[in-house]
């Protein structure tokens, strides 16, 4: 096991990291009221939508910012500060931006892939991402700080998301969930083979 965590970076790449979530959440809000407000919803359509190749771009990008109702907002605001906190404080600003990058373009494309006919919008893909990477650092990387983040993580919210896959209510868009959480275990996997082959090559 090792038990060096230098590398997640140092204070200011963290507190960079949080900056850039703190932007993307206001993004969102600023997104949904102008939505909400002025369009009446009509950027709904503008989910990802499976089985066409319209319903991909750009629905891949657009989709973490677009809810619809408040507290759908709301929700998903919560859980993001807590698990994107996280993951900006153990990653640093680089890793976090590229982390949230591929966790929305992947599991936006897989869900585009395997989901139900309809618009699924919202945030609780990045969520599950978040999740999952932070679970991810703890099974690839095995640094004390991941393994203890990795498991706190999954006391407080891996009921909730396992049932939230498991057993959605209504018109949750589990496959979204899904989706996002293995997103963030493949960004995860891929840091530590990257890392691995720059290492041989030294």
């Amino acid at each position: 096991m090792n038990l060096n965590t230098s590398s997640t970076g140092d204070w200011p790449s963290r507190l960079g990291a949080l900056k850039a979530l703190g932007v993307l959440m206001l993004a969102m809000i600023a997104v949904h009221v102008f939505n909400a407000l002025v369009l009446g919803h009509s950027w709904d359509r503008y989910g990802i939508r499976p089985a066409g190749v319209d319903g991909l771009w750009p629905g891949v990008v657009s989709a973490p910012f677009l809810h619809v109702s408040n507290v759908h907002l709301a929700n998903n605001l919560v859980v993001l500060a807590v698990l994107g906190g996280m993951a900006a404080l153990i990653s640093g600003n680089a890793r976090f931006i590229a982390a949230t990058v591929f966790i929305a373009v992947v599991g936006g494309a897989f869900t585009w892939l395997i989901a139900r006919s309809g618009s699924h919008i919202g945030a609780s893909g990045l969520v599950f991402g978040y999740f999952g990477f932070l679970v991810g650092q703890g099974l690839f990387r095995q640094s004390l700080l991941s393994l203890a983040v990795a498991g706190v993580v999954t006391f407080l919210y891996g009921t909730n998301i396992f049932f939230g896959i498991v057993f959605p209510k209504g018109c949750t868009s589990w496959e979204g969930h899904l989706a996002g959480a293995l997103a963030g275990l493949a960004y995860a996997r891929l840091e530590v083979v990257v890392a691995s082959g720059k290492a041989r090559r030294r």
